[in-house]
């Protein structure tokens, strides 16, 4: 069983279906040889799904060779819970699935030293499926990632032994995504099951590129080298809610009052997909092979979502100009026990470069800027995130203590409001 981890947020930023993506929906069944190997086949790259494992394998194979076939895949999991919630003695099993993912290659050369290849792979894939009780519906319900990486390359015969390959990642993906959504019930105090939110997204792509070396050092040993690079697929689809009646009318009609369960949202959300790094050794003789291969994912797959708002681009432009962070503030960081002014964490934001050209950015009404070196660098910062900000500076005392001239100096705390 593969185990999910990270949180994919989409529809309505508070509502959406959550995806939970990280390297454990990552796929290997890209041939069958390569799998009978373990996946050690970084090193050997000696048939057509050397386009995967090795593309520069394919300066080594003869003429015109072609793959193609599809795995069977079946997961199966149980959840245990503990005290407090959702208690000890507490079981539920996944649902079955079965699972199909398909690969084709083809190879061919261009001249003695240079061939070509292109391979159709699932390099991530699979999903979960919850029932109805189980005690984590309100994260997520039900998840299936669809992806295939349409991946041409071109492999350069250096030498005899020694060959070098670069390629193109097009991945095109969806996601189809379910969980249900939950209010506290005023008359018994507990939450009750109130609805639930389904987001589909029609196929996207996103664009990489790979490069790889494989060489062969002689007395059977030959050592092979691959980098695929992280790949950003942004997603956009449509939410739709569903209420589900608690037997409390005046509560359903609170609930339906707050939701929009007469309409679709619109909603973005984009997946970064981690790269990967490849190092093969093997030695071959004539009836034994032996292979070893270390597979380093660069960075694990991450997410992030918003709501779709009339100034994406410039959402987008915004986003990758500045940081945002969440830490605790001045006050929070000291010693406990004491009131303080201020909450306990707040979103820093940070300009990277050229802080003035990010002012047709950040479409939201408020922010707040923490600033570690001075009240000037603090202004500073909120105008250029928004122009119409109003400013205030405050520091981080505790409440009903008085300056003292010895005391050290607290950090001056900049508030932004549009």
């Amino acid at each position: 069983m593969r185990i999910v981890r990270n949180g994919l947020l989409a529809g309505v930023a508070a509502l959406a279906p959550t995806l939970a993506l990280a390297n454990g929906f990552a796929l290997f069944e890209h041939g069958s040889r390569a799998v009978g190997m373990g996946g050690a086949f970084g090193a050997v790259a000696d048939d057509p799904s050397a386009g995967y494992f090795n593309p520069a394998g394919l300066a080594f194979l003869d003429g015109t060779q072609a793959m193609a076939g599809f795995f069977l895949i079946t997961e199966s999991s149980t959840f245990t819970g503990d005290n407090p919630y959702p208690g000890a003695g507490y079981s539920v099993d996944m649902e079955s699935q079965i699972f199909y993912p398909p690969h084709f290659h083809l190879t061919g050369h261009f001249s003695d030293s240079v061939s070509w290849g292109l391979s159709l792979t699932t390099p991530f894939g699979l999903g979960t499926w919850w029932p109805d009780d189980y005690a984590g519906k309100y994260i997520t319900k039900r998840v299936d990632l669809k992806l295939f990486n349409l991946n041409p390359n071109l492999a350069f015969k250096l030498s005899d032994r020694v060959a070098l390959a670069v390629g193109f990642d097009a991945f095109f993906s969806s996601v189809d995504l379910t969980r249900s959504i939950g209010a506290v019930n005023p008359y018994t105090q507990q939450v009750a099951e109130v609805g639930q939110v389904h987001l589909y997204t029609p196929f996207e792509s996103g664009y990489g590129y790979n490069a790889a070396l494989l060489a062969k050092l002689g007395g059977g040993f030959s050592l092979g080298a691959q980098y695929r690079s992280r790949v950003k697929v942004e997603y956009s689809g449509n939410a739709s809610f569903v209420q589900f009646p608690t037997g409390y009318d005046d509560f359903d009609a609170i609930v339906a009052g707050l939701l929009p369960f007469d309409s679709n949202p619109a909603g973005l959300t984009e997946v970064t997909f981690p790269a990967e790094l490849r190092f093969g050794l093997a030695w071959q003789s004539e009836t034994w092979t032996f292979a070893a291969d270390a597979v380093r994912w660069v960075g694990t797959a991450s997410t992030s979502c918003r709501s779709r708002c009339p100034t994406t681009r410039c959402c987008r432009r915004c986003a990758r100009r500045t940081t945002r962070t969440r830490r605790p503030t001045a006050s929070a960081s000291r010693s406990a026990g004491r009131r303080r002014r201020s909450s306990s964490a707040i979103w820093s934001i940070r300009p990277r470069s050229r802080p003035s050209r990010s002012r047709r950015c950040c479409p939201t009404p408020t922010a707040s800027a923490t600033a570690s070196a001075s009240r000037t660098s603090s202004r500073r910062a909120c105008a250029s995130t928004r122009p119409t900000f109003t400013c205030r500076s405050t520091s981080a005392r505790p409440r009903g203590s008085t300056p003292r001239a010895s005391t050290a100096p607290t950090t001056p705390r900049l508030t932004c409001s549009g």
